[in-house]
């Protein structure tokens, strides 16, 4: 299996609806977003044009309906973090719900940076 190494981020998995101004702590500049969705939020226009990735894949469970997710978003993924400006260390994991979709892409990105994915499934929320 080939190793996709990427950068260590700080990752915070929400829904997309919580994604407001006054949930940032750190400035939004040193913050990107991978939203997993095919519906558009106004506020995913916060970040910056090259640190948002929109990625609508549909929250099912069989491979093979014509949403689901495939090895091309997960590609398009792995580009877009290795081009994130240096500066980013905060990446907003999101989904509709925050549930589903957006944890298996955030443990993904855990595994991808050499860190432990137990993280995410052992949270409560």
């Amino acid at each position: 299996m080939r190793q996709h190494k990427i950068k260590k981020y700080t990752i915070h998995i929400l829904a997309i609806p919580a994604i407001k101004p006054e949930i940032f702590d750190i400035p939004v500049s040193k913050c990107a977003i991978i939203a997993c969705t095919e519906r558009d939020n106004e506020n995913l226009k916060l970040f910056p044009d090259n640190q948002r990735c929109i990625m609508p894949f549909a929250d099912v469970e069989d491979p093979d309906y014509y949403l689901a997710i495939k090895g091309a978003h997960a590609r398009a993924i792995i580009k877009f973090l290795r081009q994130l400006p240096d500066e980013v260390t905060d990446l907003y994991v999101c989904c509709s719900k925050g549930g589903s979709r957006s944890p298996a892409v955030a443990a993904a990105v855990l595994r991808m940076s050499g860190r432990d994915d137990k993280v995410v499934w052992e949270n409560p929320y």
